[in-house]
């Protein structure tokens, strides 16, 4: 619950989504109502980099050895494991992208001004 309510502090209220600005831009994009924030650091900052490497490989490594998979995939995967293997493909090739979502891009586009995905 600590975790969730930072998450939405840092994420929500930080960014502006609870703000004038959100409720006018609401109207323009109602789906717009998440906000989000990310944090970078070195973390060498805190612990010696190289132990905090070590650290993240044994977790990685735990969750593939100890945690049964979600229904319907063969192993248990961090987020971002999937992102990472298929990188090189998706340098080369591009990132698939759904129709619906290609549409919602060239209207944005349109409405900036800009050459429409669709027209490349």
């Amino acid at each position: 619950m600590g975790l969730t309510a930072v998450s939405m502090a840092l994420g929500g209220v930080f960014v502006g989504m609870d703000g004038r600005d959100q409720i006018s831009g609401s109207t323009i994009w109602p789906s717009g109502n998440m906000g989000g924030m990310i944090f970078l650091f070195d973390a060498g900052l805190f612990v010696p980099s190289q132990d905090f490497r070590s650290g993240v490989d044994g977790l990685v490594r735990g969750v593939r050895e100890t945690m049964d998979p979600v229904k319907g995939f063969d192993e248990a995967l961090l987020p971002g494991t999937i992102e990472f293997r298929k990188e090189k493909e998706y340098k080369r090739d591009g990132i698939p992208m759904g129709t619906e979502d290609i549409k919602g891009l060239d209207k944005l586009a349109a409405e900036l001004g800009l050459s429409c995905l669709s027209q490349r």
